[in-house]
């Protein structure tokens, strides 16, 4: 059940990273500064 979840997650980063690099967005940093601020618990 987690491995589904993990290939699910891997899949799901790289089809981030590829729109990324198509489109010149970046919705994969945006994910990684929600994440960061709520590890910190502060928004950035």
């Amino acid at each position: 059940m987690s491995r589904n979840v993990f290939i699910c997650f891997l899949l799901f980063y790289i089809l981030t990273l590829l729109m990324e690099a198509f489109t010149g967005q970046s919705p994969g940093k945006k994910l990684l500064k929600i994440k960061n601020a709520n590890a910190d618990g502060t928004a950035t």
